[in-house]
Formats: C-alpha cells, sequence, structure tokens
C-alpha cells in the first residue's frame, strides 16, 4: 500500500476503530480582491468566467496604455507570441480553469513549506499579466496590483470525494503539527474542474484585517 496513502487505516486499526465519511469538505482558495465580500455574492468561477474581468480590471489600473493596446497584448500573450507563455497555457488548459481550493489553509500562510504558489501576493494568470505589462512597457503592474486589492481567503463546502487521499492529507499535518514541522504530504487539493462554485458554497471570507487579527502575515 501507497506509504503515504496509509496513515487512516493504520491509525484506524489501532484505535480499533472505522473510518467515517463525512457528506462535505472544506477547502480554502487564496487569491487578492479589491473587494473580498464580492465571494459571498457571486461565489468563486472558473478562470473562463472570470478572464475578460481580470483583463478590465488591469487596465483600469495601467491607463498609459490604451483600449487597443490592451487588445494587442492579449491576442499576443494568449497567441504565445511574447512571454510571459504560462499564460497561454493556463487559458488552454482546462486543468487550470477550477475553481481549485487547499485543504490546508496553512498552505496559503507558508506557501514555500508545501512548495506552492503565493496565492496571497496574486493569482498566477494575473502575475503573468502584469508581467507582460512590465515588460512591454517598464510599468511595474504588479505592484499597482497588489495597492489595490488586499489578500484574502476564501473558505467554501463541496461533497466530500477522494475521501481517502483528503483525511491521509489532513492526519500527515496533524502529525507533523505535533513535531512543530510541516510536511508535503499534506498538501491536498481540490479543483471543480470548470464548474462554478455558487454563493451558498462560500462558507467565509477572511480578508485582510481578519489575517492580521489572526496574526497571519499580509503579502
Amino acid at each position: 500500500e501507497d506509504p503515504i496513502g496509509a496513515l487512516p487505516s493504520t491509525l484506524a486499526a489501532a484505535l480499533d476503530t472505522s473510518l467515517a465519511m463525512p457528506p462535505r469538505t472544506h477547502y480554502f482558495h487564496g487569491t487578492r480582491a479589491s473587494e473580498p465580500e464580492c465571494f459571498l455574492r457571486e461565489g468563486l468561477r472558473p478562470l473562463g468566467q472570470v478572464l475578460d474581468f481580470l483583463w478590465r480590471e488591469l487596465a483600469a489600473l495601467v491607463p498609459e496604455l490604451s483600449e487597443q493596446e490592451f487588445r494587442s497584448l492579449r491576442a499576443e500573450l494568449t497567441a504565445g507570441r511574447i512571454g510571459p507563455h504560462t499564460y497561454n497555457h493556463r487559458v488552454d488548459d482546462d486543468l487550470h480553469h477550477g475553481p481549485c481550493g487547499h485543504l490546508l489553509r496553512d498552505v496559503f500562510v507558508h506557501p514555500d513549506s508545501y512548495s506552492s504558489v503565493d496565492y496571497l501576493a496574486g493569482a498566477e494568470i494575473v502575475i503573468d499579466i502584469c508581467q507582460a505589462i512590465q515588460e512591454r512597457t517598464g510599468i511595474d503592474a504588479t505592484a499597482r496590483y497588489r495597492q489595490a486589492t488586499t489578500p484574502c481567503i476564501v473558505e467554501f463546502s463541496v461533497p466530500t470525494s477522494h475521501f481517502q487521499q483528503a483525511l491521509a492529507a489532513a492526519l500527515w499535518y496533524l502529525a507533523a503539527g505535533l513535531r512543530r514541522e510541516r510536511t508535503m504530504n499534506g498538501n491536498w487539493s481540490y479543483c471543480a474542474d470548470g464548474e462554478p462554485l455558487p454563493p451558498q458554497a462560500i462558507v467565509t471570507v477572511l480578508s485582510s484585517q481578519d489575517l492580521r487579527a489572526e496574526g497571519l502575515e499580509e503579502r
């Protein structure tokens, strides 16, 4: 048996009990937003449904570029004629459309410990666009984006799937925490495969103020 996935059944045997699958599992989505409360109204949407909005949001932050220049930049990025070339890969690959989440909120607080992207610093697709703007114009669009937005963590609830893997990740996280450590074995994620998560699925949204109150670092 997979030594990482074996932890739940091994622990259940040691405790002389059986595993009970919950009907729903909570995950966390880290990002930045100008209005974090919008997720309570709109839920979490896949990339294809928010991409136009992201371009409009960034265009408003860089008034030096005309609408035509932004359309041209987007066309070249989408076609892969300019970098970052991760942009067109994310747009073309359904696996990147999400919406996604991590089982552990700790992943967003200590991304390096889990070999994860620092999502509180900005969504990957947004940073791709900002880098393209800077390479073409010299304007630090990333700094403007971070100044105009605040980091937030969206907690959402979905029907339980891949129960054994999620439980194994949670148990590895607890075991490492007892040793005051972190482990990559706790990094389990969820993807909605391009389907939106409705507002009813959103449990809570932690904004910048909430993160500071809990002693979490703002990036």
